[in-house]
Order: structure tokens, then sequence, then C-alpha cells
């Protein structure tokens, strides 16, 4: 947004099926990150996650729309269970910023994983779990199917 630091917060989100979706505050400040230089090296190392065919990301592409991404995987503490386990639970994230030249949105998923529920117990990772429904977001968002 060239540069612009907003404080996040949540125009709609999805509570549970069928519970529909409830609106959050509007957001309440800016301001504005200088360094030209800084901005571009992030955007460009966000989009390679996606379009270089070694990025954590690179099976997400998306034909027609280049977008910036970051995944993410991270233990999950559980109390119940005694805190984190090192083999089981994880929260997988994906984040990504469309269009890619001058993003107009910013889409954030965050999935909790018990990798003994995963038919595949290998793809916890947030590119296997958060960032499927990212794509599909955004897929969604910018009709990239031709319509």
């Amino acid at each position: 947004n060239g540069g612009y630091l907003v404080e996040p917060h949540v125009i709609a989100a999805w509570e549970r099926p069928g519970e529909g979706i409830r609106n959050a505050a509007p957001p309440r400040g800016r301001r504005i990150i200088k360094n030209e230089k800084v901005l571009r090296i992030m955007k460009d190392l966000l989009r390679r996650v996606v379009e270089d065919e070694h990025g954590t990301a690179h099976r997400l592409r998306i034909e027609g729309l280049r977008f910036g991404a970051k995944t993410g995987t991270a233990k999950k503490h559980v109390p119940k269970f005694g805190g984190y386990n090192h083999r089981r639970f994880y929260t997988g994230g994906f984040i990504a910023h469309a269009p890619a030249e001058n993003p107009r949105y910013v889409i954030v998923a965050k999935v909790d994983i018990d990798r003994h529920k995963l038919k595949e117990p290998h793809l916890y990772y947030g590119s296997w779990t958060a960032g499927p429904i990212v794509r599909k977001i955004l897929e969604s968002l910018f009709r990239v199917d031709g319509q």
C-alpha cells in the first residue's frame, strides 16, 4: 500500500458454519513507512514465496494473478495436554497480499491442526493447511477463472 502502516483490523470474520458473519470496528489510523528500498525488497521476497519454484507456496500459484505471501507453522500450546506437544498440535498460517504490484487486499488464514487426525500427517504446514483457503479467496476475489 505504498508504505502506510495500518493497524490490523478485521472487516468481517467467519465464526462457525451457520452462525454467519460479524463486523468489527473500523481502522484507527495510519502512519507511513518512507523507506522505499525496504518496501520493494519485502514485496519482492513475499512474491517469491509463491512465484519461485523453490518457494514454500509455489504450488499455490494462480495463473494470471501475481501475489505475495508468507507461510507459517507453529507448535500449539494445549494446556490440557501439558503444554506444547512437539509431534501433534500445530497452527498453520498463511497471509497474502494481492495484487503484488499494487496490493488492494490482505488475507490471513490460521488453521489449528491435530496431526493425529490428518490422513497425511506430514502435511501440517501452513502452506498445506491455511494456504489453500487463501488461494480460494483470492480466486474468488479476482475471478481468475476467466469470468
